[in-house]
């Protein structure tokens, strides 16, 4: 008679019925306890199942955004939030829907209709431009390269001495971060892999333990100490910085099909964390490197494109940025950038010298995918250097052609404070140096990149303070080792 686990119902012919409570057998128990088990086996395979999937699909996730991203995470530019191809081609399309007229389609087609509508074109020595200020009265901002100059030398200021090592060079990894230390400013296509090898360079030969030379903006470090750090960056003409940018990121990292009109087109309407025009804030150089958040469309904008709004505010924000640095390397005058720099901070030329990226050939290694990627050559056609000297350009771009004259004449200035003989002198131990490293020490440096394009990563790791910043440091120390046991060189300075 069959009987239920607990409850067991017995059958007569009678067809009557009665409930009785079951037994359970020791058969039954081992097979409870049985079926018990295999079901606790089956949860936990399932579980473990699970677990395994969902790893499994987090690595690929993980993988394929580290894949999409990494071309456009070049130098860190990650670090500071930049903007990927998705993201800035969202950006450009709702820039475009305020700026863009009946006209634009035409662009696309007539290079001259692109000329003849975004530019104003004019052969007058001295151009002035209606300028509306934040209070709403109307003043003239001259655009020339005269006037610009002429701003620029007012604003300048002789960058000062920080001979007190102990001031910036830390012997110990600072507990208060973006405060203390060796701070670089590492402005995107600025010569930034130069200006990090050059700190990497002093921090390991003065044995400095604090040091940050990563893609961050100069507002990381608007509450830094001044008596316990050295805050430095490097300042390009905007318009070799913007070409070298657009080369390098979208032709030659995003295999981007380029011509005169994609050039054009760019320059005018790029709104990307690392473009031309950036947010109306007076230029990329400008936004990115200023100790002081800066408002969006507070210079410039694209409502009215050749004016500029509240130049004073400009003007007395670059000022600021002047006084907030301790130097400012001018990258169309690095040695002279070098030298001064040594010797504000009493050090030797040496500490300075790095091997130049040019040595390296035409590719730049991607590190997530391994492999090495050819770079093509900045094109600057007549139409192209006609927009960058049209007023369009230099109001959109204002605070940059500001920052970037003022900081030449700060150079100036700061190497007649040194004293001009004095300077010469050290002039000439460096080149001298620098002479000695391209025989000796340039065509031995491996970088990430051999000159046919081959990656050759741990060869340079060997020899680079990092990725291909500093290369061929070891060889340059050696060198500098052997001038100094022979005295083949004149000293660090003359006092």
């Amino acid at each position: 008679m069959p009987q239920l686990a607990i409850l067991g119902i017995t059958s007569s012919s009678s067809s009557s019925a009665s409930l009785s409570v079951a037994t359970p057998t020791a058969d039954s128990s081992f097979h409870n306890r049985s079926r018990g088990d295999k079901q606790h086996r089956t949860t936990v395979f399932r579980c473990l199942a699970l677990l395994i999937v969902l790893a499994c699909s987090h690595f690929y996730w993980e993988a394929e955004s580290r894949a999409t991203r990494s071309l456009a995470d070049i130098s860190n530019f990650q670090s500071i939030g930049g903007v990927y191809v998705r993201e800035e081609q969202e950006r450009q399309q709702q820039r475009r829907q305020i700026v863009d007229t009946p006209q634009i389609p035409q662009l696309k087609t007539k290079n001259d209709a692109f000329m003849k509508d975004r530019v104003v074109p004019t052969t007058a020595a001295v151009r002035t431009i209606t300028t509306v200020t934040a209070s709403s009265t109307t003043s003239t901002t001259c655009l020339t390269q005269d006037c610009i100059q002429f701003k620029a030398r007012e604003l300048s200021r002789a960058f000062p001495d920080k001979t007190n090592k102990g001031d910036w060079c830390l012997d110990t990894q600072t507990n208060v971060p973006n405060k203390e230390g060796i701070l670089l400013v590492k402005v995107p296509k600025a010569a930034s892999s130069t200006a990090a090898g050059i700190a990497l360079r002093i921090a390991n030969r003065q044995n400095c333990q604090s040091l940050q030379w990563q893609h961050k903006p100069g507002v990381t470090y608007a509450k830094r100490d001044p008596n316990k750090s050295l805050l430095i960056t490097s300042i390009r003409d905007p318009a070799s910085r913007v070409l070298s940018y657009l080369f390098f990121m979208e032709v030659s990292i995003q295999q981007q099909p380029y011509s005169e009109e994609w050039i054009l087109d760019r320059l005018s309407h790029f709104s990307g964390r690392y473009g031309g025009i950036e947010d109306g804030q007076g230029g990329f150089t400008m936004q990115f490197a200023a100790l002081e958040k800066i408002d969006k469309h507070s210079a410039w904008s694209p409502n009215n494109r050749t004016h500029v709004l509240d130049p004073k505010q400009i003007e007395e924000r670059v000022q600021r940025m002047l006084e907030g640095y301790d130097f400012m390397l001018v990258v169309d005058r690095m040695d002279e950038s070098l030298v001064a720099l040594a010797l504000t901070l009493d050090i030797d030329v040496g500490d300075v010298l790095v091997t130049s990226s040019k040595v390296a050939g035409s590719y730049f290694y991607d590190p997530p995918h391994k492999q090495c990627i050819e770079l093509t050559q900045s094109i600057k056609s007549r139409a192209v250097q006609d927009y960058l000297e049209s007023d369009d350009w230099k109001a959109q771009n204002y605070g940059d052609y500001l920052l970037h004259a003022a900081a030449n004449y700060s150079l100036d200035l700061t190497i007649e404070r040194l004293g001009r003989d004095r300077f010469n002198t050290v002039m000439k131990r460096y080149q001298m140096l620098k002479q000695a490293e391209k025989e000796q020490c340039a065509p031995k440096v491996q970088f990430p990149c051999s000159k046919t394009g081959t990656p050759q990563p741990k060869l340079a790791r060997k020899q680079c303070y990092a990725r291909d910043f500093g290369c061929g440091y070891k060889c340059i120390d050696s060198m500098i080792e052997s001038f100094k046991s022979h005295e083949e060189v004149p000293p660090l300075t003359t006092q």
